[in-house]
């Protein structure tokens, strides 16, 4: 195998090491070799295209895989000197759009670039091939817990993939490590896109689980969709972990420029859907009124306007965007809210047909 002479090397690295070198001083280095055919100067030009080329373009992941066995082989302590591969973080921040097939090219990127933990390309397919968010949970559920090292790098809660307990209309897709919580979606939504996710806590009283009240705090809530669910996991547990796979040693090598995404999570949906439609609608209404409103559920009436209420125009406004953040339908806009009665919402909020749902919804 090609590579630079030791001495030459050795010579260069002293260089380096002074204070005044620079960034020129760094790539003439890379340069030399490149020349001498040394492996080395392979993984810096991979690691350049790599960093220019965009999530999913065509031959990233081939060049990828590449680039790692190249660090593996070179070993930690001198990429650890040049920044490649042993510090956590991305070239730059990660996107987040309404796209989901996107969002999960950046989870996985946030899961091997800032948790190092590699992924098996047979665990992330393009999600194209198979368009549910809660099966790309599960592949990538099934790549982790072969290896205890791996989820604990990424998890600190416990894997569920199953009804909640006395729920089995609701499908667990994590549960708190007390097995007190959990983060679901209902069972007929498992093979739509990016479902909402509901957080259930359980009532000891009563000994069953019960859905979060609007507000959640941190992860300890409900979700807008399940990549956005696994992105909040993320984000939290980040504040707990670190991998041990990065060695965080000083050194003039560039940090990387970014350890998370680009956009902050949206809006989150306030309640779980349970029972009847009459009950889940009323239940939003009141959830929302009383806990973001201030108003008491023993003040309401079915045949209450929200006028009578004293509700004005940006009440109204923020009522109709919670609710049907929560739900499949859209609010006419037509309504006036001075004369629609409870009684008049719930029925509007009715869940409609598949092929009838609002722009909030995800098919």
């Amino acid at each position: 195998m090609a590579a630079l002479d030791p001495k030459l090397n050795a010579e260069w690295i002293e260089k380096l090491e002074k204070p005044s070198a620079d960034l020129a001083l760094r790539e003439a280095y890379f340069a030399a070799l490149d020349a001498a055919g040394d492996i080395r100067g392979e993984l810096v030009r991979l690691e350049a295209k790599v960093s220019a080329l965009e999530l999913g373009a065509p031959g990233r992941a081939a060049l990828k895989s590449r680039r790692n066995a190249l660090r593996q082989t070179i070993g930690l302590g001198w990429c650890d000197r040049f920044g490649f591969g042993s510090r956590p973080g991305v070239d730059r921040p990660l996107p987040w759009p309404e796209d989901t097939a996107t969002r999960w090219l950046s989870l996985y990127e946030y899961i091997e670039e800032c948790r190092g933990v590699w992924l098996p390309e047979s665990e992330k397919p393009p999600f194209a091939t198979h368009g549910s968010s809660v099966t790309a949970w599960k592949r990538l559920i099934g790549a982790v817990r072969r290896s205890p090292e791996d989820y604990a790098a990424l998890f600190r809660d416990a894997i569920s993939l199953e009804p909640v307990p006395g729920s089995p209309t609701l499908y667990s897709l994590l549960v708190q490590g007390e097995a007190d919580f959990h983060w679901a979606v209902a069972q007929e939504q498992r093979s739509d896109e990016d479902p909402p996710v509901h957080g259930l806590i359980l009532d000891y009283e009563k000994n069953e689980f019960v859905p979060v009240r609007p507000g959640g705090f941190g992860p300890y809530g409900c979700f807008a969709r399940v990549t956005d669910f696994v992105r909040g996991m993320f984000e939290s547990y980040d504040q707990l972990i670190r991998s041990d796979r990065f060695i965080l040693r000083g050194s003039r090598a560039p940090a990387k420029a970014s350890l998370g995404f680009s956009e902050p999570l949206g809006r989150r949906p306030t309640s779980i859907e349970l029972g009847t439609a009459r009950h889940r609608a009323l239940g939003e209404i009141l959830d929302v009124l009383s806990d973001l409103m201030g108003i008491k559920p023993s003040e309401i009436k079915a045949t209450q306007t929200l006028g009578s209420l004293s509700l004005d125009e940006n009440d109204w406004a923020d009522l109709r965007a919670i609710l049907e953040d929560g739900w499949v339908v859209t609010l006419d806009a037509a309504v006036r809210f001075e004369e629609l009665t409870i009684e008049a919402l719930i029925k509007a909020m009715a869940p409609a047909a598949k092929d009838e749902r609002g722009p909030n919804s995800r098919k």
